[in-house]
């Protein structure tokens, strides 16, 4: 139960009473235990005179009762005085804290007003809160849609970057096509010349089949040539100026690498474009004579080295089988020596890089069948190889790679090599 500040008030003005009324009993005690005194003394002496003073004792026995009277009220209020003075000590007390209550409900309310303040504050607050919200919601669903926009752009711009790169991509490939065609085409028109070349050394020189000096070199351009020295070797011409120096470049290289050229040098008509290297074949024996194999061993392995030699240059030559003018291979070890070597040097090989109208279909067809013969191949190489064993099939692919290998060095495989091969 909480106290107000007006009961409270009034609760002092009665405990105020009391304590007067508490006064007024302490008189009257006084009072009535002087009266009591008189009584007693009155009684004393009444038992001498007791029977001719009667009235007076009567009168004296009513003061007395009233004086006890008068006690017993006294103690009463005294008593009741206590209590209530108990009573107020206790409602004092009660004051005391009602009052603190009172002060703390005070600044309990003045609390909870600033909590409602605050309450309020925070109220507004989260109104606010709750419309920044809203703004950033609508502003959320604004940067959503920008970004939708901005993502199918990005989708757009991707779509043309791609499309962008493919045709860059195609650019390139007929910028690298024109580019090689152009490298091609400058090869192939190039004169047909072997540059020498020696890095001299400190060496006294020496002398070739010729009488010329060569000098003494620790690197110089027939050094893969050099291993094969002695070896015999023919050449062959058609009467053209630019294919008599071309076989004369010949001569004078494999002179430098002191191999054994015969001379003069021999024209013939008719014979194929280009430069065909053509090592010796196995020729018939009498009954029960062997041949010497090693012989045209060497001479075909001969020929691969010098093969290889040309192409470095890049020219166009292959290798080709010793034929006479009846297209007969040739087995007189008078003609050619057994492990004998036979150059033969034609015309400048043609070659055509652009077809022209009359050709175009036959060329485009030529194209298509070379395309469908390589994956014929490729099918039955790969079929072959699944049905082998893996060791076979490894084999296989060493012997393969190295006839390609092979073939690559017995054919042209440098940069004059036209986009329509048609010759």
């Amino acid at each position: 139960m909480i106290l107000t500040a007006f009961d409270v008030e009034s609760l002092s003005r009665s405990l105020s009473h009391w304590e007067l009324g508490e006064y007024i009993s302490e008189a009257l005690v006084i009072i009535a235990c002087a009266g009591e005194l008189v009584a007693d003394l009155e009684a004393s002496w009444l038992t001498e005179e007791r029977k001719k003073h009667i009235q007076r004792r009567s009168t004296i026995l009513l003061v007395a009762a009233l004086a006890a009277s008068l006690v017993c009220l006294v103690r009463t209020n005294e008593l009741s005085g206590n209590v209530i003075g108990s009573l107020g000590d206790k409602a004092k007390t009660a004051g005391i804290k009602a009052q603190s209550a009172i002060d703390k409900s005070s600044l309990a309310e003045n609390k909870a007003g600033d909590a409602i303040a605050s309450a309020e504050g925070a109220t507004g607050a989260s109104s606010r809160a709750q419309g920044v919200a809203d703004a950033a919601r609508l502003a959320a669903g604004k940067a959503q849609t920008v970004a939708g926009v901005v993502t199918n752009k990005a989708e757009e711009l991707n779509q043309q970057l791609v499309a962008t790169k493919t045709k860059l991509d195609t650019v390139e490939a007929r910028r690298a096509e024109l580019e090689k065609s152009l490298i091609n085409l400058a090869v192939c028109n190039a004169p047909r010349v072997i540059s020498n070349w020696f890095l001299l050394g400190t060496g006294g020189g020496a002398i070739n089949n010729t009488g010329m000096a060569i000098p003494d070199s620790s690197k110089s351009y027939v050094d893969s040539l050099r291993p094969m020295a002695g070896q015999i070797v023919l050449i062959e011409v058609v009467p053209d100026a630019e294919a008599r120096r071309a076989a004369l470049n010949i001569a004078r290289t494999l002179a430098d690498a002191q191999w054994s050229v015969q001379t003069p040098l021999k024209f013939v008509d008719e014979l194929k474009d280009g430069v065909s290297v053509q090592p010796s074949v196995f020729t018939g024996l009498a009954k029960g004579e062997m041949p010497n194999m090693p012989l045209y061993w060497h001479a075909s392995d001969v020929a691969d080295r010098l093969l290889e030699f040309l192409h470095s240059y890049n020219w166009q030559a292959a290798r080709g089988w010793p034929l006479d003018p009846q297209g007969k291979l040739i087995r007189d070890e008078k003609v050619l020596p057994a492990g004998a070597i036979r150059i033969q040097v034609g015309l400048y090989p043609p070659a055509v890089y652009v077809s022209p109208p009359g050709q175009k279909e036959f060329a485009s067809r030529v194209e298509e069948m070379k395309r469908e013969r390589e994956k014929l191949m490729a099918e039955s190489r790969h079929k072959r190889e699944e049905a082998l064993p893996p060791d076979l099939r490894t084999t296989l692919k060493q012997k393969n790679e190295e006839w390609e290998a092979r073939i690559k060095r017995e054919t042209s495989q440098g940069p004059c090599q036209v986009l329509n091969p048609l010759y």
